[in-house]
This record gives C-alpha cells, sequence and structure tokens, in this order.
C-alpha cells in the first residue's frame, strides 16, 4: 500500500469515528483541512541560501496570508527549515507540489523538500483555530 492510500485509509478511519463521536456527517468528519510538514534542507553554502532569504520570507508571508503556512522556522543547526501546513482534504498532493515549487529557495535550486501529509489528531483542534 502506498504512504498516500494508507493516509487516506488513515483519515478515513479518523474521520469516521470522529462522525460517530459528535454526531456529524461522516463527509463532514473526513474533508477537514489536512496537514502537512514541510522539511527543508539546504543545497548550497549558506552564504547564498541567506541572500534569498527574504524572497523566501515574503513567499511565506503570502502562504500565511492565504491560510496555507501555519508555522515556519529555521531547523537548528542552520542546515534547513520546517513549515507547518494546511491543505483541501482533496487536493493534498498538487497542492504540496504548488507551495514547494513556488518557493523562491527551489526555484533556485538553494533547498529541496521533503513534504510529508499529516493528519494530527492529539491537538488538531488548535491546529484548526490557527
Amino acid at each position: 500500500m502506498s504512504w498516500y492510500a494508507a493516509t487516506l485509509l488513515f483519515r478515513s478511519s479518523v474521520g469516521m469515528r470522529r462522525a460517530h463521536e459528535t454526531g456529524a456527517r461522516y463527509s463532514d468528519a473526513i474533508f477537514s483541512p489536512m496537514y502537512a510538514i514541510a522539511i527543508l534542507r539546504y543545497r548550497r553554502p549558506l552564504e547564498e541560501v541567506v541572500a534569498a532569504v527574504d524572497d523566501h520570507r515574503a513567499y511565506l508571508r503570502t502562504l500565511k496570508d492565504q491560510g496555507i503556512l501555519v508555522a515556519s522556522g529555521p531547523a537548528h543547526p542552520r542546515n534547513g527549515g520546517m513549515l507547518i501546513l494546511r491543505v483541501p482534504d482533496d487536493d493534498i498532493i498538487p497542492s504540496l507540489d504548488r507551495v514547494r515549487d513556488a518557493d523562491p529557495y527551489y526555484q533556485r535550486g538553494l533547498a529541496q523538500y521533503e513534504l510529508i501529509p499529516w493528519a494530527p489528531t492529539i491537538g488538531k483542534d488548535e491546529l484548526d483555530k490557527m
């Protein structure tokens, strides 16, 4: 089973349980926002990355304004960074690809992305409020 199929199966079972517990319709329970973790790893010297940081952060601010970016920041030590993203449940992979492809770091070959769809259970209500 692929990771995508496993994610959908997991989301489906979580959605059915939440629908049962809350009295909601199953479709309402599973078509809520999906989250993802993006791990960025720098592929060029830090000096080159720092030269593009303003463009990268401007891009991240647009994602924040659109409700896609929940939080972001550099890793420690500074060899990359991480993003917590909110994406539509019915468009997970294409949405994540668009986030990656539009990042100046990615476009300039400064960083590679690892995109991990994530179905949080504990703390999800707090994430949904952010």
